[in-house]
């Protein structure tokens, strides 16, 4: 059963999301969601990388008022000296597939736990899952999921195709035994939900792999992602333990630039090329 809140945010965006998923004269935009924690933000700084690793994208547009401080669909481009794995990710999207323009949307939450994007909370079974991974005042976020598509699909103005899903949670159930232990069952849970409520069955979902705690919590969580992407079609994963990272956990710019191309490739292998 839908929760309340996400309910309510399908009642009224349901427009939106028909018109992401409808057929349209031409080629649709590709759209793309990216959502997690700290990683699925903007870790990249543009002078610590070649200059055309920072370049704009033509053809590919960017919503993520998190980052850009704006409600509207922005050019693909470093914002606010910073960019993420959209930056590199776009740009080898439309390299693959130049007849098609590329949107992202990216919605994200820092140090918390898969838990919080539970497609049915808020329940009495989430505020207890979420206390025992220390994410007791985290809100749902599965309905800013949502949203965030289709507000980026309303915004952008054009059509626009859903495409994919790029997962960039892993550390903080890396750091607790119970979140780690039923991180299975929760990104399986995720994947399902928004496939039905995006209508689409079959879309690519790219993970990044675990790459803390890596004696522990981290290790569960690799094999749940590996048993996941073995086990469900159209689901995969990219590479992370050999990335460089500022602080032990969060990717240094050269790690963002290749964790973007490293999920381009994934979602092209899994898309069948570019999603037609």
């Amino acid at each position: 059963m839908k929760s309340y809140w996400r309910a309510i945010v399908l009642a009224a965006l349901g427009g939106i999301l028909i018109t992401m998923g409808a057929a349209a004269q031409g080629e649709p935009a590709l759209l793309f969601v990216i959502t997690g924690q700290s990683n699925a933000g903007q870790q990249g700084k543009p002078g610590q990388v070649a200059a055309a690793d920072a370049a704009p994208v033509a053809g590919a547009y960017y919503r993520a008022p998190q980052h850009t401080k704006v409600q509207t669909v922005v050019a693909m481009q470093p914002w606010r000296g910073a960019f993420g794995v959209e930056l590199s990710f776009a740009r080898a999207v439309r390299a693959a597939c130049p007849g098609r323009e590329v949107v992202v949307a990216k919605v994200y939450s820092g140090g918390t736990s898969i838990i919080a994007w539970d497609p049915d909370a808020p329940n009495s079974q989430w505020q207890y899952d979420r206390g025992k991974v220390g994410n007791a005042g985290t809100s749902p976020q599965y309905p800013r999921v949502l949203d965030a598509a289709a507000q980026a699909a309303a915004r952008f103005g054009r059509p626009t195709e859903i495409a994919g899903l790029l997962w960039g949670q892993v550390e903080r159930d890396s750091r607790y035994d119970y979140g780690a232990a039923r991180y299975e069952a929760n990104l399986r849970e995720l994947i399902i939900a928004l496939r039905d409520d995006w209508n689409k069955p079959g879309l690519p979902v790219v993970a990044i792999d675990s790459h803390t705690q890596l004696d522990s919590g981290g290790a569960v969580i690799h094999q749940a992602i590996v048993d996941v992407a073995g086990s469900v079609p159209g689901v995969g994963w990219a590479a992370t333990r050999d990335l460089g990272t500022s602080d032990g956990i969060h990717f240094n710019s050269a790690g963002v630039v290749t964790l973007g191309e490293r999920l381009a490739a994934e979602w092209l292998r899994l898309a069948g090329g570019c999603g037609q």
